[in-house]
């Protein structure tokens, strides 16, 4: 499985998206926070999910990760 980490995915759609990306062959890392997102990035170079039903605040994340890598 290839890991990715999900930044900002509400707590109560966990186990559900975790099954749909299990189904498409992907580990999924949660991340609730851009340091928590950096710091595993840090780690590995792994791709980030971005939950956008946060609207501007989720573009901000962006943002701030772009600035960081």
């Amino acid at each position: 499985m290839k890991p990715v980490v999900y930044l900002g995915c509400p707590p109560q759609e966990r186990l559900e998206t975790e099954k749909a990306l299990g189904a498409a062959d992907l580990s999924v890392v949660w991340a609730d926070s851009v340091p928590l997102a950096l710091a595993e990035l840090q780690r590995r170079d792994v791709p980030i999910l971005l939950d956008l039903s946060r609207g501007a605040a989720a573009l901000q994340s962006v943002r701030d990760i772009r600035s960081q890598r």
